[in-house]
């Protein structure tokens, strides 16, 4: 399956967020049970960087209905005494399992289940999903109070790309302001020297005056 890219804001951009629009389309309470979303043939690296981001408990997010849902890419793997990456035990949830809810008809929540660990040893993976459809009693309007006060929004932003950005600001107002300084020392230069000069006639000294300053 090919994945089209979307276009990052700047808050996505902050959080390391690469956006991809999957193509799936979600038919509202229409239930789904093990649809195959696609079949993927991995080679031998992207079988390692699979099993990485399992070993090291990676998530992502999916924006269902404009509502982010979250997601690990496997369980947990326990970690031996001398804390090698062993590599050798780590699966990789193949099964996306959303539960939708809404009322009467407005998508009011969604969560998702990961599901169904597979070994990453074989020449293909075949990923699928479940849709679940839950009547509820919440209103459309509040449907984005329980994301906010989810896990989902307790992650810490790239501090290092937030500490770059201010640290450019800095430089650039600094640069600014050693600009305007040396414009506004050259003015005084020039008028004092003016103003001291008395044998210099004053047409002369309203000319100097002009050229000067901004």
């Amino acid at each position: 399956m090919n994945f089209a890219k979307k276009e990052a804001f700047l808050g996505d951009a902050l959080q390391g967020c690469n956006m991809e629009d999957t193509g799936v389309k979600l038919r509202f309470n229409v239930p789904v049970s093990g649809q195959k979303l696609c079949t993927s043939y991995p080679s031998a690296r992207e079988k390692e960087r699979f099993m990485e981001a399992a070993y090291d408990r990676w998530v992502f997010t999916l924006y269902v209905d404009d509502m982010p849902v979250r997601g690990i890419v496997g369980p947990p793997v326990e970690q031996n005494a001398v804390e090698v990456k062993d590599l050798s035990r780590v699966k990789i949830y193949t099964r996306f399992s959303f539960t939708m809810e809404y009322n009467k008809n407005r998508v009011v929540g969604v969560s998702l289940e990961m599901k169904a660990p597979t070994a990453v040893d074989g020449p293909s993976l075949d990923l699928t999903y479940d849709v679940k459809w839950e009547k509820s009693e919440k209103d459309f309007v509040s449907r984005y109070e329980n994301v906010m006060e989810s896990e989902l929004f307790t992650s810490r932003a790239h501090w290092i790309a937030v500490i770059n950005s201010m640290a450019i600001v800095v430089v650039m107002v600094a640069i600014a302001a050693r600009i305007v300084r040396n414009l506004l020392d050259a003015d005084i230069q020039k008028y004092s020297t003016v103003l001291m000069d008395d044998d210099l006639d004053v047409e002369l000294a309203d000319i100097a005056a002009a050229e000067s300053g901004w």
